[in-house]
């Protein structure tokens, strides 16, 4: 009676505590799995200070945000998945609306941010004026509604829809009366082709993203013989621009450590050097950076994650 009370005793210990025979020990090699669209797997050297000091591997996986959204919905609990990087994109806004991030998640961000993305980069949006244009005249936003015909090699069923909150927001139009006759004569003047000048004598310009000017550049000169990038809005609220979001996936195995690794993306030279990595533009901003173009970057419309939630297209 005694030695099954012991025998008891033992395996209860052991259940606790988990010493019982054949069960492993955990690794003491800790790591996230990050699924992004903008970077890959040569670019997990980039994170190698974040290992030396945090002993945390980051493991890069490269999918389309489309692919991400499909694989999340698919595996469920069980993912692998611990935290996405992801451009803009219709299949970023599809990771979102399902609820497949962790939401309200604690952190040490020191800037405002949506319940469950955390903007860690920004890529305005910039007018290319061709060479041909002469007139040497400030192009802005309210041009495009007016007379300037435009082309872009943005799409334009979702690329846009981030500007376009921010210009709603800026109204203050909740029912959208106003924005929307705005939206049409933006769209008004779109063009399919770049000629070097319509019958009416207008000359048009492109519209893009700061990033293509870098990533396309030669494609951009040869095919639309631009100039350097114009920053609209700046002498109102800032550039608008497409964020480069961070957000932990609700199941993630690994949360503690997507959390630090949140943490560590707001590191000032990591912002940097990451947002060069990418063509955009650090959310940190304070003193110089070793990126020149950083330095002489626009003003950002410091309301775009509240306009994107408050005002979604």
């Amino acid at each position: 009676m005694l030695l099954n009370r012991w025998s008891f005793l033992f395996f209860l210990l052991c259940a606790l505590y988990g010493c019982s025979p054949g069960v492993a020990r955990p690794t003491k090699k800790q790591r996230i799995v990050l699924a992004t669209d903008c970077l890959t797997k040569e670019d997990e050297r980039l994170f190698k200070s974040f290992r030396k000091y945090h002993h945390i591997d980051v493991q890069i996986v490269e999918l389309s945000a489309d692919s991400i959204h499909s694989l999340l919905k698919k595996d469920g609990v069980d993912t692998e998945i611990d935290a996405v990087l992801l451009r803009y994109s219709g299949g970023s806004e599809d990771i979102q609306a399902k609820h497949l991030l962790q939401r309200k998640v604690s952190s040490t961000v020191p800037v405002a941010q949506s319940l469950d993305y955390f903007t860690i980069g920004q890529d305005p949006y910039v007018i290319l004026k061709s060479v041909r244009d002469s007139l040497n005249k400030h192009i802005d936003l309210s041009d495009f509604i007016r007379s300037a015909y435009w082309t872009t090699d943005l799409n334009l069923s979702h690329d846009f829809n981030p500007l376009l909150s921010a210009v709603r927001a800026r109204m203050k139009d909740k029912k959208g009366y106003r924005f929307y006759d705005w939206e049409r004569d933006f769209l008004k003047h779109h063009a399919t082709s770049f000629p070097l000048m319509d019958s009416t004598g207008k000359i048009p310009y492109h519209f893009t993203l700061y990033s293509h000017t870098s990533t396309q550049k030669e494609r951009l000169e040869k095919k639309y013989n631009c100039v350097e990038p114009i920053y609209i809005n700046q002498q109102n609220g800032g550039s608008y621009y497409q964020p480069v979001r961070f957000g932990i996936i609700r199941h993630a195995r690994n949360f503690t450590n997507a959390k630090v690794l949140l943490n560590y993306l707001y590191n000032i030279p990591f912002n940097r050097r990451l947002n060069n990595r990418l063509g955009t533009y650090p959310i940190v901003t304070r003193n110089k950076s070793p990126y020149p173009y950083q330095n002489a970057g626009p003003k950002m419309f410091p309301w775009m994650d509240r306009a994107m939630r408050r005002f979604p297209i």
